[in-house]
């Protein structure tokens, strides 16, 4: 399992995981929504089009989309 942590100021450490082969890329959300976290989507969100990534490009994928989560959450 890749794995790729965001340190932020006002949302701590955000931990984004992927097989090492590829796959469904997923945000660690604690025991709350089970062991395997939740597939990150396009545009930001949870529902939608899930996003892909290997381990060499989980870093990218996720600031990309961490950077969309913020701007969907500063619009609604």
């Amino acid at each position: 399992m890749a794995r790729f942590t965001i340190k932020t100021r006002d949302h701590g450490m955000k931990k984004f995981f992927v097989p090492d082969n590829g796959g469904y890329v997923r945000l660690e959300t604690g025991s709350t929504h089970g062991t395997l976290g939740k597939q990150i989507c396009y545009g930001g969100g949870f529902h939608g089009n899930t996003i892909t990534a290997t381990p060499e490009t989980l870093p990218a994928v996720a600031r990309r989309w961490w950077k969309q989560h913020l701007n969907a959450e500063r619009n609604s």
